[in-house]
């Protein structure tokens, strides 16, 4: 039997209240999110949507994401790295240029587990296996990659109104 593990480092921000913290109660302040600054890797954002989102890909028909949880898998590889990235995806104010914008520029909640020298493929591919998650919305943030469907997933889970204080990546 595997052991679930949970990702070297955490951040959250509740875009309601403007506030960051750490999960499990010890405060992220901006110079904490600094210290991983220009690292490499992978990360999954979790979202809350308050209420149904309609989201229209290039290409693809209008879709409905309904209130609740999400997902998604992304990489940091450029300049910048992580820190600079996940700062990004927790602005609420930002020119719509990703997939996942549409989304985070709409959730009340957004939180992030990172992953140094992870891969967004590897897991998206680890939270499908633990059954716990289902894709969405087809090609969602995956346009680029020959090997996902999607890189956001959903889940029916009860999660806490705070968000997962881990994500069930098996070892």
């Amino acid at each position: 039997m595997s052991q679930h593990s949970s990702l070297w480092f955490i951040v959250a921000v509740d875009n309601h209240l403007g506030t960051k913290h750490r999960m499990n109660a010890i405060r992220v302040t901006a110079a904490t999110l600094d210290r991983i600054g220009n690292a490499r890797g992978a990360y999954v954002l979790v979202l809350h949507l308050p209420e149904p989102v309609a989201v229209i890909l290039p290409g693809k028909a209008a879709a409905q994401l309904s209130a609740g949880w999400y997902f998604y898998a992304g990489n940091a590889h450029g300049p910048g790295g992580m820190a600079s990235r996940l700062k990004r995806h927790m602005r609420r104010e930002k020119k719509i240029h990703w997939h996942i914008d549409r989304l985070t520029t709409k959730a009340d909640k957004v939180m992030a587990f990172a992953h140094e020298g992870g891969d967004e493929c590897t897991l998206v591919a680890r939270l499908l296996a633990s059954g716990g998650y289902h894709i969405p919305l087809p090609g969602f943030g995956s346009s680029d990659c020959p090997t996902c469907q999607s890189h956001l997933l959903a889940t029916s889970a009860q999660i806490p109104e705070n968000g997962p204080t881990h994500l069930p990546i098996q070892a």
